[in-house]
């Protein structure tokens, strides 16, 4: 009992450490909400009793088990407003190799809301990572960071919803820098997920040969 109980703890701590969090500060630099009232435009600085000009923000990027995740909080508040989380278990997952860099883009359409449950590729999951551009989209907010200077980073996040749209400009330094981890965390993905659909495509021609 001792030895298996010894394996089951050897198996979970490695299990556990094969999962990588990265982790980055961001202050806010602008805030700006704009929207609409009887055809006239108003803007506004910002929503009442959310982040503010001047704050921290921290950006998390992140694989446990086959799921990866990219989320936005304010910690100050202790409002998490952006999570973008994609599973090995959603059944349209794909996977998508970028022309000009070693980057991968990971898509999933999100159901979760019968108010998108739409054909339009705007309303789905995404996140995209090389060792230049970190983004990430889900549903109405997407972000996206852009390195600037080494370990400087810029970006942009936005909202939107009915006739308001916000857009916050961003400045962040990693805290914790597991980015080159990850993006060879997603490119195996997608090596298994090609290899699934190799294997997929055998067993239909296999099929088809048999049903002649």
């Amino acid at each position: 009992m001792r030895i298996v109980l010894t394996l089951f703890l050897i198996s979970f701590s490695t299990q556990a450490m094969a999962d990588i969090e990265g982790r980055m500060k961001c202050e806010v630099k602008s805030n700006d909400v704009i929207t609409t009232k009887e055809g006239k435009p108003q803007r506004f600085i910002g929503y009442e009793d959310k982040f503010v000009v001047g704050d921290k923000l921290t950006i998390t990027y992140e694989k446990m088990s086959s799921t990866f995740s990219i989320k936005m909080k304010d910690p100050v508040r202790d409002d998490q407003f952006m999570t973008a989380s994609i599973s090995g278990y959603d059944q349209d997952r794909s996977f998508h190799k970028s022309k000009y860099s070693e980057g991968i883009l990971l898509r999933a359409k999100d159901l979760s809301n019968p108010r998108f449950i739409i054909s339009s590729t705007e309303f789905e999951n995404s996140i995209f990572a090389s060792s230049e551009i970190i983004s990430a989209s889900n549903n109405l907010r997407s972000l996206e960071l852009r390195r600037y200077y080494k370990n400087d980073w810029e970006g942009l996040y936005f909202s939107k919803f009915d006739l308001e749209l916000q857009i916050a400009i961003l400045d962040c330094r990693h805290t914790s820098d597991s980015l080159d981890i990850f993006i060879e965390k997603l490119h195996f993905e997608h090596e298994k997920y090609e290899q699934k659909l190799l294997e997929e495509a055998k067993d239909r021609q296999l099929k088809a040969l048999q049903e002649k």
